[in-house]
């Protein structure tokens, strides 16, 4: 693509980015700091189909990739030519649980973000965290994230739902190459392989189902923080959303989906 026409597409980009939120509403408390929190979805982890090694510039939340437009890219968009927005990714790949939220919260408070991306769970999910554990791992993260709220502007929180692994299983079980993989011998977390009773099937379902509830409960106690209302974990899926490099982490039209979907959450606390 020539320069004249990216810069035409990004401006195009901006104008569109902008329209989709309220015409009506001064942008004068709109972020201008954003910090993602997580594991590796967030950190893009194999998200060019190849290696599994990161690709924060294919972040959902911090990326910088125009094919993907993450949220940092489409507050820029709406800020365009009137002020900067600063971004940093405290996602982690290594095995990151609620656990180690508070962690990342209290670098985001240090990195001064005004709005924090949450994508977190799915190893507490597939491991040996219990659901009581999960809840007080949760409020305390949270906690860290408001202790600060009295500054202005407060740190609006997005809180992602637990993806619904079943389904991305069975996507990928119905898909023709990936089930090859499978066949193989692979395993996505939760040890879903290429044969799964259903019983076990529906206990990590009903597992995920209770997670997310606790979210749910934990953010609605939180100031400025909104729990997307399952919508990672209804994200209709695809195929292709997924990296075939492991099958387990999105690709980069996956990334763009998941942006997609929480942005539409995300406008109800960002012009709060």
């Amino acid at each position: 693509m020539n320069n004249r026409r990216l810069g035409f597409t990004v401006v195009l980009t901006a104008l569109v980015v902008a329209s989709s939120a309220s015409p009506a509403t001064d942008n004068a408390g709109l972020p201008t700091s954003i910090a993602a929190l997580g594991d590796s979805i967030t950190t893009a982890a194999c998200a060019n189909g190849v290696s599994c090694s990161d690709a924060l510039s294919d972040s959902w939340s911090t990326g910088t990739n125009l094919a993907v437009q993450s949220h940092l890219l489409r507050l820029r968009a709406i800020w365009t030519g009137r002020r900067p927005v600063r971004a940093v990714n405290l996602a982690s790949d290594a095995d990151v649980t609620m656990a180690d939220l508070a962690a990342q919260a209290r670098r985001a408070l240090n990195f001064r973000a005004n709005y924090v991306t949450i994508e977190i769970g799915e190893n507490d999910l597939c491991g040996s965290t219990s659901i009581a554990a999960f809840r007080a791992e949760l409020k305390h993260g949270l906690d860290v994230l408001s202790s600060n709220d009295t500054r202005a502007p407060a740190t609006r929180i997005l809180l992602l739902s637990l993806e619904d692994i079943v389904a991305h299983w069975r996507v990928l079980h119905n898909d023709p190459v990936a089930r090859k993989t499978f066949k193989s011998g692979y395993s996505l977390d939760c040890a879903l392989g290429d044969q799964v009773p259903k019983s076990w099937l529906a206990q990590i379902q009903a597992r995920a189902r209770a997670m997310n509830a606790v979210e749910a409960d934990v953010c609605s106690t939180v100031p400025y923080c909104l729990y997307d209302g399952g919508t990672y974990y209804h994200l209709p899926l695809h195929a292709a959303y997924f990296s075939p490099a492991d099958y387990q982490h999105l690709s980069l039209a996956g990334q763009r989906a998941l942006a997609a979907a929480e942005w539409k959450i995300a406008l109800k606390i960002l012009y709060h």
